[in-house]
């Protein structure tokens, strides 16, 4: 006789967004732990922006979408302006030019 059923089972199987879901906070939150360390080693100046591929930035928007952010603007975190760079791992431009790995 099967384990009766709480209805819940289907949350523990993976479905299309859970890469995408588990990437992102990573990123996200990555982007966000750059900047308050940037504005701690260097006096509040902010970064000279953040450079990200096509697949990088659409899972920025798509997971912020997902949060149900009203983020209009996705071409800024924190105020620091977004590029969208086909050949980058994913760099912070620090304000003296050095690129910090985001991941």
């Amino acid at each position: 006789m099967p384990a009766p059923s709480n209805g819940h089972e289907n949350l523990l199987k993976p479905c299309a967004l859970s890469n995408v879901i588990l990437r992102m906070p990573s990123l996200y939150l990555s982007m966000t732990e750059k900047v308050s360390a940037h504005w701690k080693a260097h006096a509040n100046a902010y970064p000279r922006k953040f450079l990200m591929t096509p697949a990088q930035h659409a899972e920025y928007m798509r997971v912020l979408k997902l949060c149900g952010s009203a983020k209009r603007d996705f071409f800024t975190h924190m105020g620091v302006p977004i590029e969208i760079v086909a050949d980058t791992p994913g760099v912070m431009v620090a304000a003296d030019g050095v690129e910090v790995t985001l991941l």
